[in-house]
C-alpha cells in the first residue's frame, strides 16, 4: 500500500465518519475511496460497513446522554434492525462482484438522491406526523416495516440508510433530533454489526 492510498484512505474515513455524526451518508466518500484505490465491489462495501460499525460507536458515546428517552424505541426497532442487515449481507454474499459491479452506479446514485434530498425527506415527515392513537399505531407499525427494509438495504450496500431512518421517525412523531440522531446511530450501527457477521 503506498503513502497516497493510506492518506486517501485515512482522509476519506475521516469525512466519511463526520458526516455520519452529522446527518449519514458516509458511505458515500468512503465506498468510491475504496474503489478508486482498486479494492474489488464487494470487499470495498464490506469493508466500509465494517469501518462504519467502529465509527458508530464513538457516535454512541456521544449521545449518551439521550439514550433515556429512545429506550422504549429500541425494543421495537433492535430485531427488525438486526434480522434485516444480517438478510441483506446474506443477499450482498449471493451476488457475485460482475453482477454488484453493475448495481454499484445505480445504488451510488439512489443514495445520493437520499443523501440531496434528506430536507425534503425531514420536512414531509414532520407534517405528516401521526396525530391519534389510532393513527400512531399504525404510523409505528408502518415504521417498523419501513425499518426492516431499510435495514436489508443497509446489509446489502448501506448508503443513505441514516436519512431514511431520520425520515421514518419523523413521521412517527418524534421531533428531538438528539433523540433521533441517537436511534438511529444506535440502529445504523446495529445493522452494521449483524451485516459484518457473515
Amino acid at each position: 500500500m503506498s503513502l497516497i492510498e493510506i492518506l486517501g484512505l485515512v482522509l476519506a474515513a475521516v469525512a466519511g465518519g463526520a458526516i455520519n455524526a452529522v446527518a449519514g451518508g458516509g458511505t458515500l466518500v468512503t465506498f468510491p475511496a475504496l474503489l478508486f484505490f482498486g479494492t474489488p465491489p464487494i470487499i470495498a462495501n464490506a469493508t466500509s460497513t465494517l469501518a462504519l460499525v467502529i465509527g458508530t460507536s464513538g457516535g454512541i458515546y456521544g449521545y449518551r446522554r439521550h439514550l433515556g428517552p429512545v429506550w422504549p424505541w429500541l425494543w421495537r426497532f433492535v430485531p427488525v434492525s438486526m434480522v434485516g442487515g444480517l438478510f441483506g449481507a446474506v443477499l450482498l454474499t449471493w451476488t457475485g462482484n460482475k453482477v454488484f459491479s453493475r448495481l454499484v452506479p445505480f445504488l451510488i446514485l439512489f443514495a445520493t438522491v437520499l443523501f440531496l434530498s434528506q430536507r425534503a425527506f425531514r420536512r414531509f415527515a414532520s407534517l405528516n406526523g401521526a396525530t391519534g392513537p389510532d393513527r400512531r399505531h399504525q404510523a409505528v407499525w408502518g415504521a417498523i416495516l419501513f425499518q426492516l427494509a431499510v435495514a436489508i438495504y443497509g446489509g446489502y450496500f448501506g448508503a443513505g440508510i441514516g436519512i431514511l431512518m431520520l425520515a421514518s421517525l419523523g413521521f412517527i412523531g418524534l421531533s428531538d433530533i438528539h433523540e433521533m440522531n441517537t436511534l438511529k446511530t444506535i440502529l445504523a450501527s446495529l445493522i452494521n454489526l449483524a451485516a459484518c457477521r457473515t
